[in-house]
């Protein structure tokens, strides 16, 4: 009775497995073998052509789901398998000849483009506010330090060069204005400052997972224009000095990005950037200032869209 009740437990598992699974032959040398059933998903296994497996008998979002040599699983392009051809191997796995160099490729789980989207470029638009304080490289220079808050639009263009680095370029339109800083005897400034910078940076990211993205990264580069206008008003009158220069400076980030599907997501980042102007002649209009230089430095934070491809 016993032997009964184990041979139909048995049969009924056997009908059960079958049913989910299915032959499938390898009809490309070298076929991924996926964590997930997404293209951007890391690799874990490489399948040698014409190599007969088990694998799910539906497809899902185009995958079958295939089970591993020691239990593990993974998922196969469709267009890489034709369903139902050959005969399975006995242990329903595939043949240790179908792992590359006889072990897992280590360095196939390290591809950008294997683990998210977007293998080659990525183009990053995106908005932001900066926090920038003015500091004047003068000891005779007035209201040489203030707040502001202004306005950061940017579009990045970012390539990969090897897992995980990346290679960027990236041009900036900022503008910002001070409110009135009081001088002290009923005489207040106004900064405003606008600059179209453009740099060269490397990013480094060790958080590169399925979806996610987060590095670090440093940029470098100059100010095509940078135009600087102080008001100063006292009781009795207006008076203004403005300056335009061509100004070297340099970025921090950190950056975090959420693919959203293989070509488009989204990112945020958080920068600190530090800008100084070359000499700047002496000027009458604030009260006989002798030459000197302006620095702009503090916060940015932007966020915005990410076009893979």
């Amino acid at each position: 009775m016993l032997k009964a009740i184990l041979f139909a437990v048995g049969l009924c598992i056997h009908i059960g497995v079958a049913s989910a699974a299915q032959s499938g032959r390898v009809v490309v040398e070298d076929a991924p073998v996926y964590e997930f059933p997404q293209k951007d998903s890391k690799v874990i296994l490489r399948l040698k052509k014409d190599s007969v497996h088990a694998v799910s008998n539906l497809k899902t979002e185009g995958y079958y789901k295939i089970r591993l040599s020691g239990g593990e699983t993974g998922w196969v392009s469709g267009n890489d398998l034709l369903a139902g051809g050959g005969i399975l191997p006995s242990d329903t796995g595939p043949s240790p000849e179908t792992r590359v160099n006889g072990k897992r490729p280590m360095s196939d789980a390290l591809i950008d483009g294997e683990r998210f989207a977007g293998a080659n470029y990525r183009i990053q638009l995106g908005f932001g506010l900066s926090n920038l304080a003015f500091g004047g490289l003068s000891d005779q220079f007035s209201g040489t330090s203030s707040l502001n808050f202004g306005k950061v639009y940017s579009f990045e263009i970012q390539r990969k060069l090897a897992f995980p680095l990346s290679l960027a370029l990236r041009g900036e339109l900022r503008g910002s204005k001070t409110g009135e800083l009081d001088l002290g005897g009923g005489t207040t400034q106004t900064y405003e400052h606008s600059a179209v910078p453009f740099q060269v940076g490397l990013l480094y990211f060790p958080i590169h997972t399925q979806r996610w993205r987060i590095g670090l990264g440093g940029y470098g580069g100059i100010t095509a224009v940078s135009f600087t206008e102080v008001v100063q008003t006292t009781t009795s009158q207006t008076s203004s000095v403005k300056f335009s220069s061509m100004d070297l400076l340099g970025t921090g980030v950190v950056q975090v990005a959420y693919g959203l599907g293989r070509a488009f997501g989204v990112f945020g980042e958080f920068a600190y950037q530090y800008q100084v102007t070359g000499d700047l002649p002496a000027t009458t209009a604030l009260g006989n200032i002798p030459a000197f230089k302006i620095d702009y430095s503090g916060f940015l934070f932007k966020a915005g869209i990410e076009l893979r491809f």
